[in-house]
């Protein structure tokens, strides 16, 4: 069985939600910076 629609809308989330944390680091308002670890290696 396969989702297209469930797994575009999940990558479209955090994508959004790496976008939000990025922002909060280039406004130097970091809320935390924890989310950001499941981006980098």
């Amino acid at each position: 069985l396969q989702y297209p629609h469930f797994s575009g809308t999940l990558l479209l989330l955090l994508r959004e939600e790496a976008f939000l944390c990025i922002s909060h680091l280039l406004q130097d308002r970091p809320k935390n910076c924890e989310c950001l670890r499941a981006y980098l290696p």
